[in-house]
């Protein structure tokens, strides 16, 4: 009756720890499925919004590069060119006025176009009216200018502001035009209204979120350039939420900012997007309660699921439970007789052994245990000799170890002082070769640097011969040039010969004439005249071709000699400055050799030091390591010693322990 009443307790017990698991199970799958399924929905929803601004702000990214190229074709145009060639020509402003009207009219959704001259007077409106006036003064002017400017096309979006004409919300467009030198001469510019763009979201639907709300905020004026609810448009922004997320990105150190703002009351979700081409920010405000509506039935039927589940299996709990403990008694009983220490076989859970159901395991378990506890008693007994036996060898080796670690304590103790003294020398031994290595690295220092200088020197000499070189062939070339000129002054005597020819046929004819003229008498007197003054300078002319012939005789041998200097000078620098500097720069090449021979010894000896350095250092840690490992060596002695005093109390407790075992064994039946 007692069994019974256990094992009903242990079905009770399944029952109620199974059914209590799978009622928090169920209840953390519910909350988990709705949590999941709120969740997915409301990040289903967000990036639904998130995509649609991002396409939103595309569209309106597109409208403004419109709007841009519109202005461009604008500023193009042959009568704005025009103008700024002819400033100040009424003709050409007239035409660039008429211009500008008739490209305004084909511009339904601009507020207006115009040009005007880089200090913003106006030249050309749609206005009429507003030609003459200056847009900008003063500290306002160089902001204004420099806009553009930096632009590399000089185009300017200034985005969306409120106009003080028309009172609507327009972007502020305009570009630099420039001359041929690329200097600005003045700009184009123009506002399209914003609420031309409104078209464009006006048929703005997201399955799913119909209830929601789209806005794009201009922070500038603080109003709404457009809202789902048209009553808003061009109204001052005082929805609280709205002010938060423009405060978000405003802070926001994003030239793009994003993100989703939850209002104060967790009733409603904001997404939004800034988009900085027009300076304006895009919002979609959904309400939570629309975007997690879905979620309530999937919640509603998860908990009917949960329920059904528990309440079944709750029940199958409780058969299985009544099933599976009935043949539990039996084996309580084999339990009970082991506890009595009764090792015999036990028949009852017999039929169980073997078994792959829990029951038979544990009957397997039993049996099994019951023979293993048979035969650690019969280990047991035998393992008591055993030790009794093993004790009295222990006690012998134990005093042979004592001996052999007092030899050992010695030895380490003779070994410890003879590395002590190995150390030292080592020691020394490493100072003379890190001073030995100093002197070689200083040496192969300063031979570096000498070979550097005889380097530099035989550059240096190197371009020195090879400019004598060029100067010598200059300089040959400059004195047969010379000597050329004064060949040709030798050609003086055959002109020379030429005037006293033709001086003496002058005399011959001079003589002639005077011949006839005293034949023709009176008549010839005037002629005679003539033939004598021809006569006269006929001798003058010989006088001097032969003076000038004496000179030239005396220049030609002066010219002999000259040549005959200028050619041992030649043969001076060709010989002695050439073949000197030849053979300097032959020696500086043999200095720099032997040095590089020097230098590379100097090398192979620095890196034996260096080898011998290394060795040493390496030999030092060897030898300390080596003491290392004699301290380590006698610790090991010590904690030897210590481990044979340990050894003998437990031989000691060994026995005392072989005794135990034979009571114990003794009481098993």
């Amino acid at each position: 009756m007692v069994i019974t009443m256990k094992n009903m307790k242990m079905a009770t017990i399944i029952t109620v720890s199974v059914g209590f698991i799978s009622l928090i199970f169920l209840a953390l799958l519910t909350v988990g499925v709705g949590n999941n399924v709120s969740a997915a929905l409301q990040d289903n929803a967000i990036g639904i919004m998130t995509t649609a601004l991002e396409g939103q702000s595309s569209v309106i990214e597109v409208y403004v590069e419109e709007q841009g190229v519109t202005l461009r074709e604008f500023g193009k145009a042959n009568a704005v060119v025009d103008l700024f060639n002819h400033p100040g020509d009424p003709a050409y402003q007239e035409a660039a006025q008429v211009y500008t009207e008739r490209f305004y009219t084909g511009l339904p959704d601009w507020e207006g176009v115009y040009i005007s001259d880089w200090n913003t007077q106006v030249l050309a409106h749609s206005n009429p009216s507003a030609v003459g006036m200056v847009t900008r003064k003063g500290d306002g002017l160089a902001p204004y200018l420099q806009s553009m400017t930096s632009s590399p096309s000089g185009f300017y979006n200034g985005g969306a502001f409120m106009s003080p004409a028309s009172g609507q919300l327009i972007l502020n467009l305009r570009m630099a035009i420039f001359d041929e030198k690329g200097k600005p001469v003045g700009l184009v510019g123009g506002g399209p209204f914003l609420s031309s763009m409104n078209v464009l979201f006006e048929k703005l639907e997201i399955s799913g979120l119909e209830n929601m709300e789209f806005a794009i905020l201009d922070a500038t004026d603080g109003v709404y350039t457009y809202h789902t609810d048209n009553t808003l448009l061009v109204q001052p922004i005082e929805d609280e939420d709205m002010l938060a997320v423009l405060n978000l990105v405003a802070e926001s150190e994003d030239e793009v900012a994003s993100g989703v703002y939850y209002t104060a009351d967790k009733e409603n979700i904001i997404a939004y997007r800034y988009v900085p081409s027009i300076n304006l920010t895009l919002t979609m405000k959904a309400s939570m309660d629309e975007i997690l509506d879905d979620s309530r039935g999937i919640r509603a039927t998860t908990i009917f699921f949960g329920v059904l589940t528990f309440l079944m299996t709750l029940l199958s709990t409780v058969v299985t439970s009544m099933l599976i403990t009935r043949p539990l008694g039996r084996v309580n009983r084999a339990v009970n007789e082991l506890s009595d220490l009764c090792l015999g076989e036990n028949t009852d859970i017999l039929p169980y052994v073997g078994k792959r159901s829990e029951v038979g395991q544990i009957s397997t378990s039993v049996s099994m245990l019951s023979y293993t506890f048979r035969d650690i008693i019969n280990t047991l007994g035998d393992c008591s000799d055993s030790m009794n036996g093993c004790s009295a060898v222990m006690q012998k080796t134990v005093a042979a170890l004592t001996g052999c670690t007092t030899e050992n304590s010695d030895a380490t103790a003779a070994l410890s002082d003879n590395i002590h003294i190995t150390t030292q020398t080592i020691q020394q031994v490493n100072g003379n070769v890190a001073e030995i290595n100093q002197i070689t690295d200083e040496s192969k220092e300063a031979n570096a640097h000498r070979i550097q200088v005889a380097g530099e020197m035989m550059a240096d000499t190197s371009s020195r011969v090879d400019a004598l070189n060029e100067k010598t062939i200059q300089t040959e070339r400059d004195i047969k040039t010379a000597m050329s000129y004064l060949q040709e002054l030798t050609q003086i005597n055959e002109k020379v010969r030429t005037i006293q020819d033709i001086a003496s046929e002058t005399s011959i004819l001079a003589v002639n004439a005077s011949v006839e003229a005293a034949r023709a008498g009176e008549a010839g007197k005037g002629f005679s005249i003539v033939a004598s003054e021809i006569k006269t300078l006929s001798q003058t002319s010989t006088n001097a071709a032969n003076e000038i012939y004496d000179i030239c005789t005396t220049m030609n041998e002066n010219i002999v000699k000259i040549e005959a200097c200028f050619e041992e000078i030649i043969n001076f620098i060709r010989t002695d400055i050439s073949g000197g500097f030849a053979n300097m720069q032959t020696m500086a090449g043999r200095l720099k050799d032997s040095m590089d021979e020097a230098g590379s010894e100097l090398e192979r000896i620095a890196e034996i030091v260096h080898n011998i350095k290394q060795e040493a250092a390496s030999f030092d840690s060897i030898v300390t390591r080596n003491e290392q490992n004699v301290d380590t060596i006698t610790e090991k002695n010590r904690i030897t010693r210590s481990m044979v005093a340990e050894l003998m109390a437990l031989i000691e407790k060994n026995n005392s322990i072989a005794l135990g075992i034979n009571r114990i064994v003794r009481r098993f039946k």
